[in-house]
């Protein structure tokens, strides 16, 4: 929290814990180091959690895609998916090789 809002927020999938499920931060605090604190603070809970090593995987919107390739994630594969009205939406599934 900053200001008393809260301007960012992360989980990583209930089931696969290497899987970075929600990562976002309010566009008036963006360049703040919010969405690189809360990928660290992910990247422990896992290793908590999991007890072992490993990276971390998600798909990402092509807007978030060059934080996460400064990250050290790298693209897999990209990802078209169709709307219901017909629209396509890109995104990219990426990984990040465990940096800790």
């Amino acid at each position: 929290m900053l200001d008393d809002k809260i301007v960012g927020f992360g989980s990583l999938d209930i089931k696969k814990r290497d899987y970075l499920d929600f990562l976002y931060v309010h566009k008036d605090y963006l360049r703040r180091g919010i969405a690189s604190s809360l990928l660290d603070v992910l990247h422990l809970g896992k290793l908590k959690t999991s007890g072992g090593g490993g990276g971390l995987s998600s798909d990402v919107s092509i807007t978030a895609l060059l934080f996460f390739e400064r990250d050290g994630f790298k693209i897999q594969r990209e990802n078209i998916n169709v709307m219901s009205n017909g629209v396509e939406f890109v995104n990219y599934h990426m990984r990040q090789e465990e940096s800790f």
